[in-house]
């Protein structure tokens, strides 16, 4: 063979080859790219995961610790661990009638005065006879039962001893309260804020349905959804604004309720807010910002009592795993972390009250009677 033809036969033969390896690397390059955008995130976990937590390991600490912006007094840290409350009384009674002074009156008699029974005839049971009646009703493990009831004793502290045998009227308590947060007391004024949201509520839906007073001459205490002014919601903000725990706590139920006539939204893109998620931030953000979270929990105890979920540590743990699910959970944290933030800041623009008719397939009302 001459060795031009060699070489023409070396130069195609190349050619194919190259063009056959360029047909080959297309679809395998497309491959490789699917392969690598498919793969799964190695810091994300799949949703079968959750079948392996335990509610007794307790989490790592918020990654971001969070120094309070109100300091408690002792009196008011003795309230909040139900001790002393008879002594705290005559404190607050005797003392300077600063607003929170009067506070803690209002709300020490709110907890310990003894109210009429619905029906007089009833006769209520004791504390030993109710406690029997509980016990008596446990089924399950002995180690379940034996959690429960101490739970059930821890729960049911009496911490009013002799303050149950003061007499005052809920007009009386409710003088008291207004007193205090005309005094200034943001704790009182988120607790008569509340007080006036929820009157205005059920008068709201007593005009619109035409509703008339009972046999007694009260009038029905419903609503389809709550009711709220412009300076009532400016309102809201400023007091949230302090990052008071009892403040955020007092007004949770306002905030994640449906309300008749406008929606919450939060966040950039102003979405409308989850109910039952943004309650459950709320709750979670006022453990952030000083409130009793712990083994001590009334919360914790009640679900532990009641429902036999015990175990958990914390109210943190006890909602991410018992009462939200996975999805519901990474909600309620985008939302705690947007209060957290505002509270920071003191920045509250990320909460907006839009007007308007709303939705009214789905009602959630927190802390009131609905219809």
């Amino acid at each position: 063979m001459k060795p031009k033809f060699i070489v023409a036969f070396i130069v195609v033969t190349c050619i194919a080859l190259f063009v056959q390896y360029k047909r080959s690397e297309t679809p395998l390059t497309e491959t490789s790219a699917a392969s690598s955008a498919a793969a799964p995130d190695a810091t994300k976990l799949g949703a079968s995961s959750v079948l392996n937590i335990d509610p007794k390991i307790s989490s790592a600490p918020h990654a971001q610790p969070i120094a309070p912006k109100t300091t408690l007094s002792a009196d008011m840290q003795l309230f909040r661990d139900k001790k002393d409350w008879p002594l705290i009384y005559q404190r607050a009674k005797n003392g300077a009638q600063t607003g929170e002074a009067l506070y803690l009156q209002a709300k020490l008699l709110e907890n310990c005065v003894k109210r009429a029974p619905d029906d007089p005839k009833k006769i209520e049971d004791t504390r030993e006879i109710k406690r029997e009646k509980f016990v008596q009703g446990l089924n399950g493990k002995e180690e379940q039962k034996t959690a429960r009831i101490a739970a059930y004793d821890a729960l049911n502290v009496d911490a009013c001893g002799e303050l149950r045998s003061i007499e005052y009227s809920k007009d009386d308590i409710t003088r008291l309260a207004k007193a205090a947060a005309e005094a200034g007391d943001a704790r009182a004024r988120a607790w008569r804020l509340n007080a006036d949201i929820l009157k205005a509520s059920y008068d709201d839906f007593n005009a619109r349905n035409n509703v008339q007073p009972d046999a007694t001459g009260k009038m029905p205490q419903r609503m389809d959804g709550m009711t709220m002014s412009d300076e009532q919601w400016a309102a809201s903000r400023e007091l949230l604004a302090k990052g008071d725990p009892s403040v955020m706590l007092e007004l949770r139920d306002i905030l994640s309720s449906t309300l008749f006539d406008a929606s919450l939204r939060v966040g950039p893109d102003r979405e409308p807010i989850e109910n039952r998620a943004f309650h459950s931030a709320w709750t979670l953000a006022a453990c952030d910002m000083g409130n009793n979270c712990g083994p001590s929990n009334q919360q914790l105890l009640s679900e532990c009592a009641y429902r036999n979920r015990c175990g958990s540590t914390s109210l943190q743990d006890q909602t991410y795993f018992f009462d939200a699910s996975p999805h519901d959970a990474q909600l309620v944290e985008r939302y705690r972390q947007i209060i957290l933030d505002a509270i920071r800041t003191g920045d509250f623009t990320s909460f907006n009250l839009v007007r308007g008719p709303q939705d009214r397939s789905n009602t959630f009302i927190f802390g009131g009677r609905r219809q």
